[in-house]
């Protein structure tokens, strides 16, 4: 391969499918700490928190009678730097459920980062959420718990919260009709039984449903899925939380192509919306993200077996969210 072809290889935009990345339905404010400078100020992380709105239409006729209310929270990655940032923000986050009358939680994994030193303070800080609906599925950083996942599950249903793993889950929404809820596990470090999610969401083709997938991935390598569920959250990009980081150039180093945001596909039925996460701060340089700089640096001397990890400066992270979803039966308005 010669140079000039590496360098194009490099600076080539990844190709797009015929989707649509659409916006927010309200007017999301971007306020930078101290203002926005590209030299190195400390802020307050709770100016980086901000709460996008989407609506998706559901099809008439099936078994969501109302508009239901959805609090999508995605990557918290509790560890050293994040913990007091995600104490700061719980308020913000318990006033909106409150406020806004959500229905449920949906939690898009990647609770930790590794090891199990954080999860009995995640634990209490789930708990503390206001609300009786929460359901969550595993991501990839959840099976760096030290017992492959099952200290973190356990915790998380010790808070409330309805684990989905390879499962399915029918809400009762009462005058709102029921909504079936479905989670994947994560396809890096998970068992991921599309099968029998598929299975379950054709014996049940009369209601509305909902897939969760920690990475949106699996939609780009299967993307029939879309056909399938009227809406799919996902998180793990963290596109966005990096200040310069744009869509295109989170594609390219991501290698990924679907970052974040709300995308529409015009030949599929459903949707499907990638959520930046919480958790900001830490770029951890696993084996399973970055295999070839992992093995580099091992190869220098780093030796540590549980990853090796870095923190951003504050004036280089980007904007944390907690995105707001309504879904709204076809020929209903979004108060119904």
């Amino acid at each position: 391969m010669t140079l000039l072809s590496r360098v194009r290889g490099v600076s080539s935009r990844p190709k797009m499918p015929s989707l649509k990345k659409t916006f927010p339905t309200n007017k999301v404010s971007r306020v930078y700490p101290n203002e926005f400078s590209w030299l190195p100020k400390r802020g307050k992380r709770t100016e980086r928190l901000q709460f996008p709105e989407y609506t998706v239409t559901v099809p008439h006729g099936q078994s969501l009678k109302a508009s239901v209310k959805l609090l999508f929270l995605s990557d918290i990655h509790m560890d050293d730097i994040n913990k007091s940032w995600l104490v700061e923000a719980l308020p913000h986050i318990k006033r909106l459920i409150q406020e806004q009358k959500i229905d449920a939680l949906i939690f898009g994994g990647d609770y930790i980062c590794q090891g199990d030193q954080h999860i009995l303070a995640l634990q209490e800080w789930v708990s503390s959420l206001n609300i009786d609906l929460k359901i969550g599925i595993m991501g990839n950083h959840d099976y760096l718990d030290g017992e492959k996942g099952e200290k973190i599950k356990q915790a998380l249903t010790d808070a409330g919260v309805h684990m989905l793993v390879n499962g399915s889950g029918l809400l009762d929404l009462g005058e709102k009709g029921e909504l079936v809820v479905h989670g994947v596990d994560d396809h890096l470090l998970g068992n991921p039984k599309l099968g029998d999610i598929l299975d379950a969401v054709k014996k049940m083709a009369d209601k509305t449903h909902l897939g969760i997938i920690h990475n949106p991935k699996e939609v780009e390598k299967r993307p029939d899925l879309l056909d399938q569920f009227s809406l799919i959250l996902s998180g793990h990009t963290h596109g966005g939380q990096v200040v310069g980081m744009f869509h295109w150039l989170a594609q390219l180093i991501m290698k990924q192509r679907y970052i974040g945001g709300l995308y529409v596909h015009p030949n599929k039925k459903g949707k499907l919306l990638v959520g930046k996460g919480m958790g900001t701060g830490t770029i951890l340089l696993d084996e399973h993200h970055h295999p070839r700089l992992y093995a580099f640096l091992k190869w220098l001397g780093f030796k540590n077996e549980n990853g090796l990890s870095f923190a951003l400066p504050r004036w280089w992270e980007g904007f944390s969210e907690v995105p707001i979803i309504t879904l709204v039966p076809e020929g209903h308005s979004w108060n119904a």
